[in-house]
Formats: structure tokens, sequence, C-alpha cells
């Protein structure tokens, strides 16, 4: 009975130290988890990876503006797709003056369970981008990118509404 006592009593002080441990790596777990709440879609980056690979493919491409109610479809080709896509590295939320203005929602496909939609809405009235909806498909690749900007201007203001799909 004593050595199963012997050996149990060292087992239980490693294990209480490892107790006491736990909760700073935890703490540093927590701290990860809270630096990475403020951390949301890598726009910027992912629209230069875009316009890099469409660069190399050379497209045509099927161009839609609304304005009015007047809607205006081209058809491009050799596209400057940095300048393109460049409204919508602008709207890029990660930066520091960005960072824990926006409340982020992510909802699932109710027909593909693998998709979902992440939505990162301004709490902030001053900022320019209100919200970017980004659409996941079950390969957790973007699929479709919503971007909602307000453009303000000496004489108006405005709302645009940008749509990329990537394809």
């Amino acid at each position: 009975m004593k050595n199963i006592l012997y050996c149990l009593l060292p087992y239980a002080l490693l294990c209480s130290c490892a107790s006491q441990e736990e909760p700073k790596q935890a703490q540093a777990g927590q701290a990860s988890v809270a630096a990475e709440e403020h951390s949301y879609f890598p726009l910027r980056e992912f629209m230069q990876a875009e316009s890099e690979r469409l660069d190399s493919l050379s497209p045509s491409v099927h161009k839609t503006i609304v304005t009015d109610g007047k809607k205006e479809t081209q058809t491009l080709k050799d596209i400057e797709w940095n300048n393109e896509l460049a409204l919508f590295r602008e709207a890029d939320i990660n930066k520091p003056a960005c960072l824990g203005n926006y409340v982020t929602d992510t909802v699932g496909d109710r027909e593909d369970k693998d998709a979902f939609t992440v939505v990162y809405q301004t709490k902030d009235t001053t900022l320019s981008t209100k919200m970017i909806r980004v659409m996941f498909d079950h390969y957790r690749k973007p699929v479709e990118i919503t971007v909602v900007s307000r453009v303000s201007a000496r004489f108006y203001n405005s709302l645009q509404h940008l749509v990329y799909r990537p394809g």
C-alpha cells in the first residue's frame, strides 16, 4: 500500500504543477483569440492576388453599371485589373482605425451545410466602408464579395454597392 502511495504522490505533484501552468497557457490563448477577433477578411490581399491572377489569364468580362436605374453592360478586353479592383482594396477594413469597429456575423447556408457567409457591419457612422459580405463555398473559397461604401464629396453623398464574383 505504501508503494502505491509513493507512486501516486509524485504523480499528484506533477498534476498540481501542470494545473498551475494551465491558467497561464489559457490566458495566453485567450489573448491570441482576442487579438484574432479584430482580424477581418483580408480583402486587400485577396484583391491583389485576384488582379495578378486575372492579369495572367487576360479574360474578357461583362461589366454592368447601374446608375439611377439605368443599366449599361459592356464587354471588356485588355483590362487593367489593378485599377478595376482598386475600390475593393481601398474598402479593406484591416486598418488600425477600423479594428474593433465592425460587428461580425456568420451565417450558414441552408442548402449547403459547408458553405457560409460572413458579414462585417460598421458600428462607426464616420467610417466609409459600411458593410462587407463574403460568401464562401464548401471549400472555404470566396465565391462572392459585396462591399457597401459611403462616398462623400463637397456637393454630394452616395452609397456604392460593389460586387465581385471570382471565376
